[in-house]
């Protein structure tokens, strides 16, 4: 299995540089096949924010596959509002305009069956194209360290039904799991990684962008994810997606073509007590002094966004409370927060529930 990691100084360069890129990748596919390209769209931020995929990946992929002869879509799940919304301001509306391709908003669901999770909700345009390739942004992520090829695909199961899969698996390694289950229904034949603008610290969404000049391939995620992550110098085992993968042997042997390293800060979640399996009263001992979601009262616009998405319904924004007892640390409000209102703090640091 063949990795691409290629060093990318901008995204002017990469437009130069995907056809090249993308050329090793024509045998995957034939004329007229239905294809769902999905790049990462987790809510209304601009390119320049490095929250989703470039414009430029999205353009110089459709492009790839038109010229194929191929029938491209492009969709996701967005985790606020909905897709042609998140589209206009990320830029991905407009290049689909350019090229003619469809932007499909996803309404209605079909259940699946994981290896471990069983009637997973993923949107019903998986039944209805050929094949997928995923487009991720690479990020760190508050629960599960990076956000890369695996974990993009949860933008298949259907906005509304994230919250629920949250609470149903509290556990981070159980959630892990169910973002492997998902992706391994989704089987993207390909994945090909924005990493030239990319996040580290609190990520997904409200960490610090940082030029990491990276683009990457490869038609398998979990091989992808791997090389990235030993390139970033983060340890495979400390990102849940991976360590469940390991212990699945779903990571195939890899070769990886191109010198392209760099390094991220870590988030603020990630310690001993984050990355390491432990029973169930060691977990509820550790809880004590994990970093919990804590409001930042003078910059909340009380959009009540966190509170709506909160799958614990632990969050009260008219009283800028949050209900430490019901809270899973699953971040899904720090990530989706516009204006960056909520911060990670130790809960010994910040008690009695606000």
């Amino acid at each position: 299995m063949d990795v691409i990691l290629e060093s990318c100084a901008s995204y002017e360069e990469a437009e130069r540089q995907l056809p090249q890129h993308l050329k090793r990748y024509e045998g995957l596919f034939w004329k007229n096949e239905k294809v769902w390209v999905k790049p990462n769209m987790l809510s209304a931020r601009s390119p320049e924010e490095g929250v989703t995929t470039h414009p430029t990946i999205v353009r110089g992929v459709l492009r790839f596959l038109l010229d194929l002869g191929v029938k491209p879509v492009v969709s996701d799940s967005p985790g606020v509002g909905n897709v042609r919304k998140v589209a206009v301001a990320c830029g991905i509306s407009q290049v689909c305009q350019e090229l003619a391709v469809p932007l499909i908003e996803m309404e209605e669901f079909v259940e699946k069956d994981g290896d471990v999770f069983k009637q997973l909700r993923l949107g019903d345009l998986i039944d209805r194209v050929d094949a997928v390739v995923n487009l991720p942004k690479l990020k760190t992520h508050g629960q599960m360290v990076l956000t890369m090829g695996v974990k993009n695909t949860f933008g298949c199961v259907l906005g509304l039904n994230k919250p629920a899969y949250h609470l149903r698996a509290k556990d981070y390694h159980l959630f892990a799991d169910l973002l492997v289950d998902v992706h391994q229904l989704v089987k993207p034949v390909l994945t090909v990684m924005d990493g030239i603008d990319g996040m580290e610290g609190n990520g997904p969404s409200n960490g610090q962008k940082k030029r990491l000049g990276l683009l990457a391939s490869c038609k398998n995620a979990y091989a992808l994810d791997h090389a990235v992550a030993m390139r970033l110098h983060v340890s495979p085992d400390k990102v849940y997606t991976l360590a469940r993968a390991k212990a699945r042997g779903l990571i195939p042997e890899y070769k990886i073509h191109g010198n392209w390293r760099n390094s991220v800060k870590m988030p603020d979640t990630v310690g001993l007590t984050e990355i390491v399996k432990m029973p169930l009263w060691l977990q509820e001992l550790t809880h004590h002094w994990a970093r919990v979601p804590v409001f930042n009262t003078p910059k909340c616009i009380q959009c009540k966004i966190c509170e709506r998405h909160c799958p614990a319904n632990a969050i009260t924004v008219d009283k800028q409370h949050i209900d430490y007892k019901k809270c899973i640390r699953c971040y899904v409000c720090h990530e989706l927060c516009p204006e960056d209102a909520l911060m990670l703090k130790r809960r010994l640091w910040k008690a009695g529930g606000r």
